[in-house]
């Protein structure tokens, strides 16, 4: 694993290592409501838009084309919650439910079991015609994700993120600690990270990783982030360009008296190597970014509009 640390630049002073332009930016409704306030525990993106999985319970499908949003309700137990989500290049979506077995999720909402609740995942995600999955049982040192076939043969380890260990903490703030989160990309690279640092690792399909630390986000003590209620990530959701832009969506410092909606603040673009772009104050929080190009971005609003953000 190659490590690329981005250092403070002759122009970057007084903002203490932040991107050297900070521009203003609007935010334009294009449509929606798409989506309430429920919280969003799966993504997985399509040709057309993006399916999140809100309130463990409903798929909610976010058309960009036709500008519209559709709704199945999984059919399952009363009690039964599901997180994580994953879309195969067959189309198929897979999630995972509360005794952390994996299922496929039929068009109807149908919910079917594929792998052997004994061998518990954390996370599910996507990678062409195979899932990435993080494990349940946690080693320091071992693979962070595997790929799988659905009919879950062939697991490999997959890319250069090690779970981590925390001397002095409880297995369970260690297994919050080691969570990845996983954003969009239009390259072959995808972006992973985990919840406390400031960094990405961009992941190619044969697991090659190249990690980068961002300038201008502060990553949060574990200690911050395991007792806060509603923790400030340094990130929380990244979009890659096919031209090789990454958007970073970080908490940010929301305003005073606070805006009680979910979301971050800071929208701030880095190049392929990690050399920041700008960085953007928003005018409001933003939950997800679900297009980006040619300076502008196509976001989920925390009031749950479908809006674009343009400098």
């Amino acid at each position: 694993m190659n490590t690329l640390v981005i250092t403070c630049g002759a122009l970057i002073v007084l903002a203490g290592c932040a991107p050297s332009r900070t521009r203003p930016v609007t935010i334009v409704p294009l449509f929606g409501p798409a989506m309430a306030r429920e919280a969003i525990s799966g993504r997985a993106d399509g040709p057309s838009g993006t399916s999140f999985l809100v309130g463990g319970k409903t798929i909610v499908h976010i058309d960009l084309v036709s500008r519209d949003r559709t709704e199945v309700q999984l059919r399952s137990g009363p009690t039964e919650r599901f997180w994580g989500l994953a879309r195969l290049s067959d189309g198929t979506l897979w999630s995972l439910n509360a005794d952390n077995a994996l299922v496929r999720i039929a068009t109807d909402g149908g919910v079917i079991r594929e792998a052997d609740p004994r061998r518990p995942y954390l996370g599910v995600f996507s990678r062409g015609d195979r899932l990435v999955l993080q494990r349940g049982r946690l080693s320091a040192g071992a693979p962070a994700m595997v790929t799988m076939r659905p009919d879950g043969r062939e697991e490999q380890p997959w890319s250069g993120m090690v779970v981590r260990g925390f001397d002095g903490l409880m297995p369970g703030a260690i297994t919050a600690l080691n969570l990845v989160s996983c954003g969009t990309s239009e390259r072959v690279e995808v972006p992973c990270w985990f919840p406390e640092e400031a960094a990405v690792s961009l992941i190619a399909a044969d697991g090659s990783t190249r990690r980068m630390v961002l300038a201008g986000l502060s990553p949060i003590a574990p200690a911050a982030l395991l007792e806060a209620t509603v923790p400030s990530r340094p990130i929380r959701d990244v979009f890659v360009e096919r031209g090789g832009t990454i958007w970073v969506l970080a908490g940010g410092q929301p305003p005073v008296p606070p805006v009680n909606l979910p979301g971050g603040w800071i929208l701030a673009r880095y190049s392929l190597k990690g050399d920041p772009i700008d960085r953007r104050t928003l005018p409001e929080p933003v939950r997800a970014i679900l297009r980006a190009g040619s300076g502008r971005a196509v976001v989920l609003t925390g009031a749950g509009m479908i809006a674009e953000v343009q400098p």
